[in-house]
């Protein structure tokens, strides 16, 4: 996968060759809206999941996210993003399932290309991740409420919180809108995510001490759509 995301931005540098014609500059703030795809590396808890027996989580997960872009004058750029990702998986009797919801900001952003039509631009930043991990055994639907409830280990919960660095490359395309000043935005985003630390889990505030560790962030590839205001 890493081979995939340096080649992924190789090419966006090759195919932006062709917009450094145009000098004239998009110095403008931009809101993105993001769809595609979210690599975690979760094979430490799939091999927990699996001496359990437990449904394994599957690596690639959709994932959308909402962002902020500011181009500065000096090729500098600034930017905010949300992203969230779930998925669940099923066996006869149990469902696994994970969620992760993620605020990164840069912390350094700088502008390759940014004209009338094609921008591309960089960043490193940091970004906080809240991963929730649950296991739930299945009941029959003719199952009491005080049945259910005195039944203790029905339902597992773990939280992971991360914070971690991230690298990210933008290409994107602006197209004029008509009667307005704004321009309709498409492109693609890659990242690839760096935890600074093991995991670290936890139930209910309650440490879960030598749990499994994570990379909740991995890689992402998604499509932009998006407009500049």
């Amino acid at each position: 996968m890493k081979t995939f995301y340096l080649t992924t931005v190789m090419l966006l540098v090759g195919l932006l060759s062709f917009g450094q014609s145009d000098s004239t500059k998009i110095n403008s703030k931009q809101f993105h809206t993001y769809y595609g795809l979210q690599v975690p590396d979760i094979s430490e808890l799939n091999s927990v999941f699996g001496l359990t027996n437990y449904p394994q989580l599957n690596s690639n997960n959709f994932s959308v996210g909402l962002g902020m872009v500011k181009f500065s004058r000096k090729k500098i750029v600034f930017q905010q993003e949300l992203f969230v990702y779930s998925q669940s998986r099923k066996n006869d009797s149990i469902t696994s399932s994970i969620r992760s919801i993620s605020f990164g900001q840069s912390l350094f952003g700088y502008s390759y290309v940014n004209n009338k039509k094609f921008q591309m631009y960089s960043s490193f930043g940091l970004t906080y991740m809240s991963t929730t991990v649950k296991v739930i055994k299945e009941i029959s639907s003719s199952t009491q409420f005080n049945q259910y409830a005195s039944a203790i280990g029905n339902h597992l919960e773990m939280t992971s919180n991360n914070f971690l660095a991230d690298i990210t490359t933008h290409l994107t395309y602006s197209i004029k809108m008509p009667d307005t000043k704004n321009r309709l935005i498409l492109g693609i985003r890659a990242a690839y995510y760096f935890p600074f630390e093991n995991s670290k889990w936890t139930m209910n505030k309650t440490k879960l001490d030598n749990g499994p560790n994570i990379n909740p962030g991995g890689y992402s590839l998604n499509f932009v759509l998006g407009f500049s205001y």
